[in-house]
């Protein structure tokens, strides 16, 4: 029999210890290999249908287990990979019975028969689905329908050039926002959150150096001219608060969600993204930024950490089937000219595992012009976003005007020139 008594444990321990049933709902008491395991999520099964949170002090009551034994059960932030361990093992155990049940007189038709009908069983309960050639073929056609219709399947990001390069945000994509310090990276990303969450998806925003409070003021600030300064830190005069009003109107309703108490490891950010994507349904995701993410104790350099990190939010992605943007430092190795890929700080593994790559860059901050094609192109005021990888879309560039008191980004009509001296 194939067990993994540690994952049980942990699966159990998280369940009575955290909020943690929406990312385990699949299990059946059957998963569990003892009669003691198989209880204790019998009795969990049990507060949760009456409506209420399991936790140790109720299971007692739901059980003949020690409350001892219950109380030392471990716990992870990271449950769900736990779950699918132990689910599999289960069809596994099950396959392997239904073999140890055929009998030599059995015919060739009854041993098939039970075999087939075990492993159907399997498969009807397995997450994955097989998808054949003619399943994909029908997906692109109703892309390049949708594309006719002008019905793209990414979410609008309400930068109008990088939505024509990339038909917006997508479900599985990973996007990397890198610059130096002090290039409004957050401000961009704030503003990308907003836009899409203006079109309709829900959105998590993960930052370890503002809280919710901070970051909303930034948001605030976008859409009503008041810097997040004067709402946070100075008395308002009756026509700013007007203007605030306003722009509180405009945001309130948005589906963002931030979860401050989930950004103390790389472990703590993906369990709440599972939590945030099972129970309000979460579509795009940011984490501002990785560098700030604390190293584990199981990697021996930082650069194997970000490395890591980044795969790992590449298939966290892919899994759930949601966009993630994670925002990333720049090396200063370059002084002050035009970032390129390999200015990622830390591991040029951040660019593998990326599908897009999107470089700000801000010259007036340096006194600078800008590269050409825009060498003639006013720095005040403006941000060059060189989109310097894109797995399925290629590379662009494009300029956005920049308003630093109001943090925010928006679309230019026409570049304004270079005024001579």
């Amino acid at each position: 029999m194939i067990t993994y008594p540690d994952s049980e444990e942990l699966v159990l321990g998280s369940l009575l210890k955290s909020d943690c049933w929406d990312e385990v709902s699949f299990l059946t008491e059957d998963c569990f290999s003892t009669a003691a395991n198989r209880e204790i999520f019998r009795g969990i099964k049990k507060i949760i249908d009456r409506g209420e949170k399991p936790d140790i002090l109720l299971i007692r009551y739901e059980t003949d287990i020690p409350v001892s034994a219950i109380v030392d059960l471990p716990m992870t932030l990271d449950v769900y990979p736990h779950a699918r361990v132990i689910h599999e093992a289960a069809q596994k155990n099950k396959l392997i019975s239904t073999l140890e049940s055929l009998k030599p007189d059995d015919s060739i038709e009854e041993m098939i028969a039970k075999v087939n009908c075990s492993i159907e069983q399997i498969l009807t309960n397995r997450e994955e689905k097989i998808r054949t050639l003619k399943d994909a073929t029908e997906d692109v056609i109703g892309i390049i329908n949708d594309n006719i219709k002008g019905k793209t399947r990414g979410v609008k990001t309400g930068f109008t050039e990088l939505d024509r390069h990339t038909g917006g945000l997508h479900p599985g994509d990973f996007t990397i926002i890198a610059a130096r310090e002090s290039m409004g990276k957050t401000s961009f990303a704030l503003n990308i959150a907003k836009n899409v969450a203006s079109h309709g998806a829900k959105v998590a925003f993960y930052s370890l150096e503002m809280n919710d409070v901070q970051l909303t003021s930034r948001i605030i600030s976008s859409v009503s001219g008041l810097s997040s300064k004067e709402m946070l830190y100075r008395s308002m005069s009756n026509e700013m608060i007007k203007e605030f009003d306003k722009g509180v109107g405009k945001i309130q309703d948005l589906e963002i969600y931030f979860d401050d108490r989930s950004t103390s490891s790389i472990d703590t950010i993906v369990q709440s993204i599972r939590k945030m994507v099972f129970k309000y349904g979460i579509s795009i995701v940011f984490i501002d930024y990785l560098q700030t993410i604390p190293m584990t104790s199981k990697v021996s350099s930082k650069e194997q950490f970000i490395g890591s990190m980044a795969h790992r939010l590449k298939n966290l992605a892919e899994e759930l089937n949601i966009g993630i943007t994670a925002l990333s430092q720049l090396n200063r190795q370059n002084g002050d000219n035009p970032p390129a890929l390999s200015d990622l700080r830390e591991s040029g593994q951040i660019a593998e595992a990326a599908d897009n790559v999107m470089l700000l860059y801000r010259p007036e901050v340096y006194g600078r012009s800008y590269p050409a094609p825009f060498a003639s192109t006013s720095t005040q005021g403006t941000a060059l976003i060189n989109f310097a990888k894109g797995r399925n879309v290629g590379i662009t560039k494009f300029i956005l005007g920049f308003k630093p008191e109001q943090t925010l980004f928006y679309n230019l009509d026409e570049l304004p020139e270079n005024v001579p001296f």
